[in-house]
């Protein structure tokens, strides 16, 4: 199915064989894209079929499930995945700079939102949309969305209205691509 390009068939074929590891990288690779395209319950689903010791192991997934968490209600428990991703990379040598980076983004543009909708913290808010836009690759059109959105969310609150209509704009353009 893999070679195919069935991913969504592959991942469920791999689940259902016990071929964790296995359907976990598949995830690795498309979850943000299946999430971003409206399917959180298949995501919710994939990541509740994988071992937690293999979930914590996977920092994607791990943000992955932190987004499904934000989706469902679960903030507070998004904020604490967020927390543990940022420590996890603090105290992992082994990771390279550019996995890092990413990491450091997606959990900054995730803080975004739980700063915007958990804690109402507007400062804090814009300073993760502001750090997730600056180390985010421009292909990482999701992560990138979601902090542009929520930057701009935080400005409006801010009183900062031109540059809120920078970042909701940004944030539109990368929702269409």
């Amino acid at each position: 199915h893999l070679k195919n390009d069935f991913t969504e068939e592959a991942v469920r074929y791999a689940i259902t064989g016990k071929y964790f590891s296995e359907a976990a990288d598949i995830v690795e690779k498309i979850g943000f894209y299946v999430y971003w395209t409206n399917n959180v319950k298949l995501i919710h689903e994939w990541l509740k079929a994988f071992p937690a010791e293999l979930l914590e192991s996977r920092l994607h997934l791990q943000i992955l499930k932190a987004y499904v968490d934000i989706n469902v209600g679960e903030l507070r428990n998004a904020d604490q995945t967020f927390k543990a991703v940022n420590k996890s990379i603090d105290n992992t040598i082994d990771v390279d700079p550019g996995t890092q980076q990413d990491v450091r983004g997606r959990v900054a543009s995730g803080q975004s939102a739980i700063n915007i909708h958990y804690f109402m913290n507007w400062q804090s808010a814009l300073d993760n949309a502001d750090l997730a836009l600056k180390l985010l690759p421009k292909d990482y059109l999701f992560d990138r969305c979601i902090a542009a959105f929520h930057g701009g969310g935080a400005l409006i609150e801010l009183g900062e209205l031109d540059q809120a209509r920078d970042y909701l704009n940004n944030a539109l353009t990368l929702s269409n691509l």
